[in-house]
């Protein structure tokens, strides 16, 4: 596993940078600070987004994988695939939150004492504090394999979501 990939998944694991920072030093004796590792990971995604905003990502299942199961567990010899979708309301950073940290990051800075290089143009923030996203899934009986996909457009962008998955597990 490349030291990407173990940073990316213990993020994922972690409640923020600096915690991530900290297990991935136990894990793998790697030392980054937490912003260096907030760099990372989301340089990471950003990398990514584009092949999985188009659907590209490789999936290691098809619908035909998906075995039903009866009452029992025992498997029936059709496939059956579960179709779900959810709306959530996530958190974002406003711009005063941000506006937050950059004086923080700066105040620290000073303190250093060091001419750094000048930080990046801060980039927007949100304007609400909550956002709501739709959350679409693709499993089967046994809930071995899943495919989720996740959405901030309104419900028409969900159903243009749900057919493309549905083509990429090859329901058609």
């Amino acid at each position: 596993m490349g030291v990407r990939e173990l940073a990316c998944r213990l993020n994922l694991a972690s409640r923020n940078f600096d915690k991530a920072a900290d297990n991935l030093a136990r894990a793998a004796q790697i030392r980054l600070c937490g912003e260096s590792l907030r760099q990372l990971v989301e340089g990471e995604g950003r990398a990514v987004h584009p092949a999985a905003q188009a659907g590209r990502l490789p999936l290691d299942w098809h619908a035909r994988d998906g075995q039903a199961h009866d009452a029992d567990g025992n498997p029936t010899g059709q496939t059956r695939l579960y179709l779900g979708s959810d709306g959530v309301k996530v958190p974002l950073v406003t711009a005063a939150e941000k506006q937050a940290r950059r004086a923080k990051v700066k105040a620290k800075r000073r303190r250093r004492g060091q001419k750094c290089r000048p930080r990046p143009r801060a980039k927007a923030g949100a304007d609400q504090r909550y956002q709501e996203f739709t959350i679409v899934t693709l499993d089967d009986d046994a809930q071995e394999h899943r495919l989720v996909s996740v959405t901030r457009g309104d419900h028409e962008q969900a159903g243009r979501l749900m057919r493309r998955d549905a083509g990429r597990v090859r329901l058609d």
